[in-house]
C-alpha cells in the first residue's frame, strides 16, 4: 500500500506522510551539523573535492584524471596544514598541484588546447 501524503499550505510544494504526523509532533528540535563535527562526512567531502577537480581539469585540458589520484590520507594531510576546510580551497589546491606537476610541456599543451 502506498503511503498517503498531506500537502501543507506553504508558498512552495511541501508534503508530509500522513503516517508520520505523530512522530513529527514529538520532535523537540532539529540539529543541523554544518561543520561535520557531529557526523563524519569525510567520504562525501573527499569525493566532492575529487569529482570537482576531475571535472575542472577535464573541462580545461581534455584530460580525465583517475579517481585513484585522490585518497583520504592525502586529503587529511592537506587539512592538517590549515586552510583546507573549504572544499573550494581544497579543490583549488589540487588543481594547482596538478598544473605544477604537468611541467612546462604539459602547460604548453594545456595552453594550446585553451
Amino acid at each position: 500500500m502506498r503511503p498517503e501524503y498531506i500537502k501543507l499550505d506553504t508558498d512552495k510544494p511541501t508534503y508530509i506522510r500522513k503516517d508520520r504526523l505523530n512522530a513529527i509532533a514529538n520532535i523537540d528540535m532539529t540539529v543541523f551539523d554544518c561543520d561535520g563535527v557531529l557526523l563524519d562526512v569525510r567520504r562525501s567531502y573527499n569525493k566532492a573535492v575529487a569529482k570537482t577537480t576531475i571535472m575542472i581539469i577535464d573541462a580545461f585540458t581534455g584530460t580525465m584524471l583517475p579517481d585513484t589520484l585522490f585518497d583520504g590520507a592525502l586529503n587529511f594531510k592537506y587539512k592538517i596544514t590549515g586552510g583546507f576546510n573549504s572544499d573550494w580551497a581544497h579543490t583549488y589546491a589540487y588543481i594547482m598541484r596538478i598544473l605544477v606537476e604537468a611541467g612546462p610541456e604539459g602547460l604548453k599543451e594545456i595552453n594550446r588546447m585553451a
